[in-house]
């Protein structure tokens, strides 16, 4: 297995309440128990200046929008302008290039460096929220890549039982979440042996050892 032996970079990704969390910190935890070094990064960095501008969004605690140019009828609120969701991603892209320097030292010493979301998240949520696909490939083209991609998926019934309460704007809006998922199977369809779908149903063991799997199979 290569990972072991030199420093690598493995991603997480999927739509929200897959196991992505759960999985990272067990795959950090597992390399510790074989003697490999290992940091795990998680995004949005909530507790950074730029994050903490992200939960608010996610929360619809701030939106980007139109000028009022005049009184506006009682009872209604001001429309969304159409430059938020790009607002929106110029945060997301500022909290990963932020990132960057320290993950490439990282990588350099030959630490793991495992994410739970990387750009592929920026594509899906952002593709899904009306912005150019090719365009979220092209700003996120200088970041360090990923040794392994990985894809965790449940269906959408599933998602909702494991986070029947909704915790921002996305998770609310279920249709949203299935042009997500799909966006997710879009970039991950023929992308080659660094990209690998995980099926995320079954225990938390279960999964943990398809992920592991992945790494050791990947050529």
């Amino acid at each position: 297995m290569y990972l072991p032996r030199d420093g690598a970079m493995v991603v997480v990704e999927g739509c929200d309440s897959v196991g992505k969390q759960t999985q990272t910190r067990k795959l950090v935890a597992r390399f510790d128990s074989i003697g490999v070094k290992a940091v795990l990064y998680a995004f949005p960095r909530y507790t950074t200046t730029v994050g903490k501008a992200i939960l608010r969004h996610l929360k619809s605690d701030i939106l980007l929008v139109e000028p009022v140019t005049g009184p506006a009828p009682r009872g209604t609120e001001p429309g969304v302008a159409p430059e938020d969701a790009l607002i929106f991603q110029g945060l997301q892209v500022m909290d990963k290039y932020s990132a960057a320097i320290e993950i490439e030292r990282h990588l350099d010493s030959g630490t793991v460096v495992v994410c739970d979301r990387w750009w592929q998240s920026a594509f899906a949520f952002g593709a899904a929220d009306g912005l150019d696909p090719d365009w979220l490939v092209r700003v996120h083209g200088m970041l360090p890549e990923a040794w392994l991609n990985i894809f965790i998926d449940v269906p959408p019934e599933e998602a909702l039982r494991r986070r029947p309460e909704a915790r921002d704007r996305y998770e609310r809006d279920r249709e949203k979440q299935k042009v997500v998922r799909a966006n997710y199977e879009r970039l991950w369809t023929n992308a080659g042996p660094d990209y690998v779908k995980i099926d995320g149903m079954g225990t938390v063991e279960e999964v943990h050892e398809r992920v592991w799997k992945a790494l050791e199979d990947r050529p």
